[in-house]
């Protein structure tokens, strides 16, 4: 864990905002991403990696359809996570349309992704997920295994398109390694490559957050989905169970 987290420094921040902190991180990265695409500049001749992380679409869920500030949280559903995703789409595009304006957008890699869904329940799966014990998983959980992914390749034309395939955010060190012709293979799947026919297992795995865990050395146990197909549409399979050794 303390190598995932950072030794945890990273928990000071809400620490020092205090119990209403987290209401504003919309607010302060979307600050952020403004002054970003205020301030960029195309005049490096060497190639450029950029790497940017913000919690614009975390909850909590604080704006309404016009993108302003209700004075309030608001629960988690789909309508007011639509709402808060929609805004920070609108900002992302702002960031895009800035990259073609100096010129670097066609002829850069760009990959949107998030680190997982929303907790909020599909409204078109067709299955119940069990964990390993038998009991039945909340409706969320398929939403939870359904972050974004969105890939522009260097020199693509077009506008942006759904892709059929069964993917998974463990693809992405193989896909970019095959798009930038590295040659080097991480154990997944490059999404550049054609399906060979066989339908995909996926694996998911999924802990429940305590919202302590700072003050503990290990998470809490984790469950093992193995999916093949569609996450919306076929039977999960209970795997293992990741336990965390005995302190």
């Amino acid at each position: 864990k303390p190598w995932i987290y950072n030794k945890q420094k990273w928990r000071l921040a809400p620490v020092f905002a205090g119990k209403k902190g987290m209401q504003y991180f919309y607010f302060q990265h979307t600050a952020f991403l403004n002054n970003f695409i205020g301030r960029m500049d195309a005049d490096s001749e060497k190639p450029t990696y950029k790497y940017v992380h913000i919690m614009n679409t975390h909850n909590p869920m604080v704006v309404d359809i016009n993108c302003n500030y209700v004075g309030r949280v608001q629960p988690m559903t789909r309508e007011t996570l639509t709402y808060q995703a929609r805004c920070t789409m609108d900002t992302l595009a702002a960031l895009l349309d800035r990259m073609k304006q100096l010129g670097v957008y066609d002829n850069t890699l760009i990959i949107i992704h998030g680190d997982h869904g929303g907790w909020v329940g599909n409204h078109h799966q067709k299955t119940i997920i069990h964990f390993g014990d038998g009991s039945e998983a909340p409706d969320w959980l398929a939403s939870l295994a359904s972050p974004m992914l969105a890939i522009k390749l260097p020199d693509a034309k077009g506008d942006l398109q759904i892709s059929p395939k069964l993917a998974s955010l463990a693809d992405l060190p193989d896909t970019i390694s095959d798009i930038m012709g590295w040659g080097g293979h991480f154990g997944h799947h490059s999404l550049l490559q054609p399906d060979d026919g066989v339908v995909r297992t996926r694996q998911f795995r999924f802990y429940g957050w305590r919202k302590n865990e700072w003050s503990r050395k290990y998470a809490s146990p984790m469950q093992e989905f193995l999916i093949t197909g569609s996450h919306y549409d076929t039977e999960w399979k209970a795997g293992k169970i990741y336990f965390p050794p005995e302190e």
